[in-house]
């Protein structure tokens, strides 16, 4: 790249831009960190579905899950790991997020 070419594009890259103002009702705004009502979670994972069977269905054939309580692990563990989440942050929501 030339000089003239460089100055060129940090001409472009740093020159002013006018900007426009955009108001946004408190109503639109949610907590960052804070964890969906169970109805839309349940909402967002059903959207998810597709990948979620295709991940499982990787897991299954990767081929380390040979043994039935291998097979029957891969689903109690997740069950297990979202039901510990769920009901450790029910009350108050993460901590520190």
């Amino acid at each position: 790249m030339a000089p003239a070419d460089a100055a060129d594009l940090y001409a472009e890259i740093f020159r002013e831009h006018t900007t426009s103002l955009e108001v946004v009702s408190a109503r639109r705004l949610k907590q960052v960190g804070a964890r969906p009502p169970v109805r839309e979670y349940l909402a967002q994972l059903w959207g998810r579905r597709h990948f979620l069977w295709a991940e499982a269905r990787a897991k299954v054939s990767s081929g380390t899950r040979e043994t039935v309580l291998g097979q029957a692990w891969m689903i109690i563990n997740p069950i297990l790991s979202g039901l510990a989440y769920y009901r450790l942050n029910a009350d108050e929501g993460v901590a520190g997020v």
